[in-house]
């Protein structure tokens, strides 16, 4: 009995002390309350304390709460840096940040916070704490390869996820259920999106298709309309223009306050989707066109294998362009991205890879200094593309990117001395880090200046393009906003220069539009005015361009040997809207509760297994909803289930069919004909329809 008093008192000490920091937290998700919507978030705590509260001795149990505590301030403090929800999945992070880490010899303090628990565990005299540390160790890694393992508890663990969020909000909210599952809690959506991503590379292989053919057919298009010239795009880490922050005071010490650089009074406005990390999510969107969306991992580029994929370069190698990047540091991404992506030359610092034949050295580079200088860089590139392609008249598309601001902004006393101040920086907190930052950036606009104005008298008529991935970090998130930041921390520095005059754009565009602005470019505006380019779309609304993104994403994973005929549903179970077991084609993104029709005929995928040969007859359930009044006629392989007129919200379908109907040793084809679908007079462009919110495959009876 004390036990089980023991097991209760600590797990409601637990839960008051989460809720307690919960209503405090100003973290990313401090709207969320453990006692809002959140019977997930109690069944994940309760199993990894169950399991803590078996292995360990009763007098280590003090401890649980304060492990709990830290679990969830250490997820805040990452969500909050990068202004997103995080998984497991970002674990793949670690090694990137801990090059950083070592590589700032102004910041081995942080070092400092893992040699104490190495010391506990190897060398400190008690072994109690030895064990005791070695245990919460231990049983967090076997929990986390449980829970994220498909053949153990991964996929119980998904759908009694989904089934508890939805019989949660079916109880307390009957006439709205909604599917949140993000906000239901920290440790539960840390598992489960994490879960679901890795899931979703079968779901990826169902777009591959004929890569090769759909290539010839972009090409063939505008082949005839695209200008041969040379493309400049410079990426650059962590870029921003410091006099945006309007309430800091900047002292110019050498007095080049009233200097103008035309890189910077005329450059334009785009949108990224990430901030103070992740770089590689946006060279994904400036090279391939499509959202960041994250659906695999925690950054796309880590799950490209080298197998090529449709991204701007592979076109336009396609199109007879020398396609080229360099990089002045380690490769992020990796090589076989960079293949993937369609670079024929790749070069990152000999020093770094001795093997690879590289025209860039870091020999130049500054001890104290992250990555050689910007201008470096761009000296080494220009006399390279000078001799090996303009000198011989090969067109090139030529795509470079500068590591030099990174994190934390270390620059050389002697080589880049501080040129200004902030003479408010103590009144507003301003770390040291920040302020090298801001100098770090008045040295990179007038590197960026003279590499314009080099590539203006070099090559008078190429396409030049600079943006930044993202904005620095630097002392938090809200720092910009307390430094007079007037616009979106998401909204970043782009200039574009295209035969010598810089192109404005009136309003912020997405990143990922940019291989379209390219296109458009080089056909003198032949492109948009006959493709449907994402320069005005909204960046809410990038899940529209979902299976665009899976394209990009199934051929660039292609090593994967996942087909359809891995996914399966099987009898007495439920099927969402978001399910990764069943194919939804011609079907809108996943919304709160459903995913919208986006056509006069939409089709569900499947394939079935674990049918009992004595049965004959099957029962297929179905909730769905309409856009106003719906003829509906819904075929299963061919074979009609129901032709009926609907005008509803909420519509419970009970079909009966043979056994017969079903293809048991292949794929499944559920098809909606949807005669009256028609576009909403409210701007948006889809074709709806109905709301599918999910179907249940059973017997009859049951």
């Amino acid at each position: 009995m004390k036990i089980i008093n023991r097991y209760i008192g600590y797990y409601i000490f637990i839960i008051f002390l989460l809720e307690l920091y919960s209503t405090f937290a100003i973290g990313f998700y401090h709207e969320y309350s453990l006692f809002d919507n959140s019977i997930d978030e109690f069944t994940t705590l309760l199993l990894i304390y169950t399991i803590f509260f078996i292995f360990l001795k009763t007098k280590n149990l003090i401890s649980l709460p304060l492990f709990f505590l830290i679990i969830y301030l250490l997820i805040d403090l990452v969500s909050s840096t990068y202004n997103r929800y995080i998984d497991y999945s970002d674990l793949s992070n670690i090694p990137l940040l801990f090059d950083a880490l070592v590589q700032s010899k102004g910041q081995i303090i942080y070092l400092i916070f893992i040699v104490p628990i190495l010391l506990l565990i190897f060398f400190f005299k008690s072994k109690l704490i030895r064990a005791y540390i070695f245990s919460l160790f231990t049983i967090t890694l076997l929990l986390t390869t449980i829970l994220t393992s498909k053949s153990l508890l991964g996929e119980p663990f998904i759908s009694t996820y989904k089934q508890l969020a939805f019989s949660y909000k079916k109880l307390w909210t009957p006439n709205k259920i909604a599917f949140d599952y993000v906000k239901t809690g920290r440790l539960s959506s840390f598992f489960y999106l994490g879960m679901i991503k890795k899931r979703r590379h079968q779901e990826a292989m169902r777009y591959l298709g004929d890569r090769d053919k759909k290539l010839s057919k972009i090409v063939e298009d505008i082949e005839a309309h695209i200008e041969k010239r040379d493309i400049y795009l410079i990426g650059l880490e962590s870029f921003f223009v410091p006099k945006e922050l309007t309430k800091l005071k900047l002292n110019y010490i050498n007095g080049d306050k009233n200097i103008s650089y035309d890189v910077i009074n005329s450059s334009s406005t785009m949108i990224t989707s990430i901030f103070g990390g992740g770089t590689i999510q946006s060279e994904f969107e400036a090279l391939c066109g499509e959202p960041a969306l994250q659906k695999f991992s925690a950054f796309e580029f880590t799950e490209f294998t080298g197998s090529p994929t449709n991204c701007l370069p592979q076109i336009l190698k396609k199109l007879h362009w020398s396609t080229i990047v360099s990089n002045s540091y380690k490769p992020q991404p990796s090589f076989e991205a960079l293949k993937s992506v369609g670079f024929q030359d790749i070069n990152f610092p000999k020093e770094y890879f001795p093997s690879l034949p590289s025209y860039i050295t870091n020999k130049n580079k500054i001890d104290s200094e992250y990555a050689i200088f910007d201008s470096d860089l761009y000296r080494q590139n220009m006399n390279y593309i000078k001799n090996q392609y303009i000198d011989k008249n090969r067109v090139v598309f030529n795509y470079m990117f500068s590591v030099w601001g990174h994190v934390f902004h270390n620059i050389g006393a002697k080589e880049h001395p501080q040129v200004i101040s902030i003479e408010n920086a103590n009144k507003l907190s301003m770390s040291d880090s920040s302020i090298r930052a801001i100098n770090q950036a008045y040295y990179r606009i007038r590197a960026l200046q003279e590499y314009f104005d080099k590539i203006k008298k070099t090559d008078p008529n190429a396409l030049v393009i600079a943006f930044s991935d993202h904005r620095p970090f630097l002392d938090w998130a809200s720092s910009y906003k307390k430094y007079g930041l007037k616009t979106d921390i998401f909204h970043n520095f782009i200039v574009i220069m295209d035969r010598g005059k810089y192109i404005q754009f009136k309003k912020p565009f997405p990143l990922y539009a940019l291989p379209d602005i390219i296109l458009d470019r080089l056909t003198n505006n032949w492109y948009c005015k006959n493709h449907q380019c994402k320069i005005d779309t909204e960046v809410k609304d990038k899940e529209r361009y979902l299976y665009k993104y899976y394209e990009i994403m199934a051929n660039a994973m292609k090593k994967y040997s996942l087909t359809i005929d891995n996914l399966f549903i099987t009898l007495n179970k439920k099927y969402f809207f978001d399910s990764d077991e069943i194919f939804f084609k011609h079907f809108s993104h996943k919304e709160i509760g459903f995913r919208w029709s986006s056509n006069k005929k939409a089709e569900i995928n499947f394939n079935i297994k674990d049918i009992n040969s004595s049965i004959n007859i099957l029962k297929l359930d179905i909730n769905i909803g309409t856009f106003g009044k719906q003829k509906i006629s819904i075929y299963l392989n061919e074979h009609l289930l129901i032709d009926k007129t609907f005008n509803s919200s909420d519509i419970h379908l009970n079909l009966k069919f043979n056994k017969k109907w079903l293809n048991l040793n292949g794929l499944n084809r559920l098809v909606f004909e949807l005669p009256n679908a028609h576009k909403p007079n409210n701007g948006d462009n889809r074709t709806l329809a109905i709301q599918f919110k999910d179907l249940t495959l059973t017997y009859y009876p049951k």
